[in-house]
């Protein structure tokens, strides 16, 4: 009998526990917008492999909007809302967490009571100022240039550009592998994974705490690794087949054939991609004949923009598309994120550079077919 009792006794403190405990893995997450018009809804949304998805939706009271939810582990959400354009980021936890922001700039809303999102908020906010290195430039004395200015600055644009993404990944590569127990790091990996040396990245995802690897964040920052892992300088290409512009299936393998072959990834509606072409076609043109040749793959989903940019443009190599735009399958085979990009095989098929642009293009050319 006293055994029962004592059995009875430690079940009870067991189901108090129990009972104390059911705020774990929950969130309150309110939200107030200056000069929301009343009767507004607001949404959180979550990005997947498809695309953005809603999965909640706020209750208003009190003049704010409030999410009450479970959450399993910390993780990137956006606050949206069909009365706005754009959206509020915000690490959501467990725990209550407070968001204010103004109609008119949503991009300084405050967010409180996430130490996942200050970490988060924090690093993008350094890395910010690294991006100031190009665009002070570019914003400002480039953007009030005539256009014969702008290509002769095409240059410095792109100089400063890599001189920010050097010293993102610089600071990335020490700072993220001390912070392998935060939940916004394999996020901030994957983010800026084109940045930095892939060894790094490998120590980065490597050094993560174990309870992190079974995250959306942490299981994709590995299937983007294996990507870049698979496309890295030193490694053989991997081949496609694609559409040219006559419906002709045209694969990687059969074009290169023995030459040194830029595959060249862009679109007739991004911008830089079309300030960079003159300099690709005075490249083809001086090394053509000496065993250099240009593989074109377009993000483009109109046919008829795709062609038109290739003939005004002078694109006279091979061009391929499947007009997907951004699910372009050669696209995702590489893991290009973003245009212009370009790889650069040998006549063996090795990728021996990337994303050369401007002069680098031209002065790796020279140093391989000068003789």
């Amino acid at each position: 009998m006293k055994h029962l009792k004592i059995f009875i006794g430690a079940l009870l403190v067991v189901l108090f526990i129990s009972s104390c405990d059911n705020t774990k893995n929950t969130f309150t997450l309110t939200t107030t917008i200056e000069g929301l018009s009343e009767g507004s809804k607001l949404y959180i949304q979550q990005r997947t492999d498809s695309g953005f998805i809603i999965t909640d939706t706020a209750q208003f009271s009190s003049k704010a909007y409030v999410f009450k939810g479970k959450i399993e582990h910390p993780r990137l959400v956006y606050i949206t809302s069909e009365s706005y354009r754009g959206a509020i980021p915000v690490f959501l936890e467990s725990s209550k967490i407070v968001v204010s922001a103004h109609l008119d700039s949503l991009a300084k809303a405050k967010v409180n009571g996430s130490k996942s999102h200050d970490f988060y908020a924090l690093t993008n906010t350094k890395l910010t100022e690294f991006d100031k290195v190009w665009q002070n430039f570019y914003y400002g004395e480039y953007r009030n240039m005539s256009i014969i200015e702008k290509e002769q600055n095409e240059v410095v644009v792109n100089m400063l550009y890599d001189s920010a993404q050097n010293l993102k990944a610089n600071y990335l590569q020490d700072f993220l592998l001390k912070n392998g127990k935060e939940f916004a790091t394999p996020l901030l990996a994957l983010d800026n994974i084109d940045a930095m040396q892939v060894d790094a990245v490998q120590a980065i995802y490597d050094n993560l705490d174990p309870k992190l690897l079974e995250t959306d964040d942490a299981k994709n920052f590995a299937k983007r690794l294996t990507i870049v892992k698979r496309t890295a300088v030193g490694q053989p290409f991997i081949d496609f087949t694609m559409n040219d512009t006559l419906g002709n299936a045209i694969s990687l393998s059969e074009y290169a054939n023995g030459k040194y072959v830029l595959v060249d990834f862009w679109a007739a509606w991004c911008g830089p991609c079309r300030r960079e072409n003159p300099n690709v076609v005075a490249n083809f043109e001086k090394f053509n004949d000496k065993g250099f040749t240009v593989f074109g793959v377009s993000f483009d989903k109109n046919r008829e923009d795709w062609i038109k940019a290739i003939k005004t443009d002078k694109l006279f190599w091979g061009q391929v598309s499947d007009l997907q735009g951004w699910g372009n399958a050669a696209g995702k085979l590489y893991g290009i994120q973003s245009i212009p990009q370009n790889i650069l095989l040998d006549p063996n098929g090795i990728i021996i550079e990337k994303n050369l642009r401007g002069p680098a293009l031209g002065k790796k050319l020279e140093e391989l077919l000068s003789n």
